[in-house]
């Protein structure tokens, strides 16, 4: 068995690239004998009885806490990762796609995005009909991006995200 040293992922023996991560496989990110404590990795799969890494933990990530499948969380590996719903007409899946997390429809198809620039992450609502608040304490103005720290309450039609990096 080969594990990415980028991320910990369980690789196929002939793997070109890391199927969870991305990166390209060569003689310097394998490794058979990566192991992090479950101490460390919160998430994790077993591997002769210790836990491996599966996902990147400092990867940004929306993680639901109300309001939708709790505990859900969406990766944000983009540049721009668009939140909104599944648009069955134009064929577009947003990167953040709740599709399946809102059943009363108060998520616009595409509802905000979060961009990440190089001073960080930024969320901006995109002219979406319910808004998109941020920590209880905004209501976003459509086109203007608010600056995003990790624990970041944000809210979007009815569902409730920590943003974590």
């Amino acid at each position: 068995m080969k594990i990415c040293e980028n991320c910990g992922f369980e690789l196929e023996e002939d793997s070109t690239y890391c199927e969870n991560c991305g990166k390209l496989i060569d003689k310097g990110i394998l490794s058979t004998q990566m192991m992090l404590s479950s101490e460390l990795v919160a998430t994790g799969s077993e591997y002769l009885g210790k836990k491996i890494f599966e996902k990147n933990p400092v990867s940004p990530r929306l993680c639901i806490e109300k309001g939708g499948t709790d505990g859900r969380e969406f990766p944000l590996t983009k540049d721009i990762c668009n939140i909104g719903r599944w648009d069955p007409i134009l064929k577009s899946h947003p990167e953040v796609d709740l599709s399946d997390e809102d059943i009363n429809s108060k998520v616009s198809r595409i509802h905000a995005r979060i961009i990440k620039k190089d001073e960080g992450f930024y969320l901006e609502d995109m002219g979406s009909k319910n808004g998109t608040f941020l920590n209880r304490e905004y209501k976003l103005v459509d086109k203007n991006m608010y600056k995003i720290k990790n624990n970041d309450e944000i809210i979007i039609g009815n569902i409730f995200f920590r943003f974590k990096m």
